[in-house]
């Protein structure tokens, strides 16, 4: 196996064995980890449309509308008609959905603490540094998937 096939390897294989790892720590929840993606990108910015999202997520609009979906159904996110296009229907977190992050966001976090227990600080901050400039080179190179 060649160099680049072994990272893209190793890439794909961390973020299976993250997911993996948080699908199991919040079943309890009956919440995916993309969905509390999408609930983490309102919490920063809420009231956005779908398409933004899923610029945002990194989805495609057609895969989180099934995710956006079932976090309408729980109650988790509301959705309104935006007063400029009544096409478009921007997403809001209800008060359940935040108190669902609070419940997540620490067990999302202790994983990350126990994942970085093996590196020092400067090679957790290589690794962001590495990711970014990983992620930067596609966008670059291919530039940005039409949503």
């Amino acid at each position: 196996m060649d160099d680049n096939k072994t990272m893209g390897f190793y890439l794909g294989r961390t973020h299976q064995n993250l997911i993996n790892y948080l699908s199991y720590e919040f079943k309890e929840f009956n919440i995916t980890p993309e969905q509390w993606i999408l609930l983490n990108i309102l919490k920063e910015k809420d009231g956005i449309s779908q398409k933004e999202l899923a610029i945002k997520s990194g989805k495609k609009q057609t895969t989180i509308t099934r995710a956006l979906d079932n976090l309408y159904k729980k109650n988790y996110i509301q959705r309104e008609a935006s007063a400029d296009d009544r096409r478009v229907f921007l997403i809001f977190l209800t008060s359940e959905g935040s108190h669902l992050l609070e419940q997540l966001t620490p067990i999302a976090h202790f994983l990350l603490k126990e994942i970085f227990v093996e590196f020092s600080q400067e090679e957790a901050d290589q690794l962001k540094m590495l990711l970014m400039k990983l992620n930067g080179a596609i966008d670059q190179k291919f530039g940005r998937v039409r949503y």
